[in-house]
């Protein structure tokens, strides 16, 4: 029955799991964001003012930086409360087949 398919229960649940999403995209961009500002970033930032791209614009563009470690952000969030599964379902990170750890996509 359509009953079954919609109504406020399922509303609400849709409003909670998607206020989640954006939580934890939110989490994820002022991550990265921090990670930009780091001395480990000293080469991307090079880069950028080889470009031509001011900090300014950065920071005001929301741009970050994504090292090379496996997990960093997925330990960085979980740390903060974030489940596996929402990471996953965020798109913001991997769970390899028959797997239980995730690991960062970017």
């Amino acid at each position: 029955p359509v009953a079954s398919r919609s109504g406020p229960e399922r509303d609400r649940a849709f409003r909670e799991r998607r206020a989640g999403l954006y939580e934890i995209m939110g989490l994820a961009a002022a991550f990265y964001r921090e990670q930009l500002a780091l001395t480990s970033a000293a080469q991307a930032r090079a880069y950028l003012e080889r470009r031509r791209v001011p900090l300014t614009l950065c920071q005001s563009m929301g741009l970050g930086y994504a090292p090379k470690a496996r997990s960093l952000l997925c330990d960085a969030l979980r740390a903060k409360g974030a489940a596996p599964d929402l990471l996953v379902e965020a798109g913001l990170a991997i769970r390899p087949e028959g797997g239980d750890a995730v690991h960062d996509r970017f």
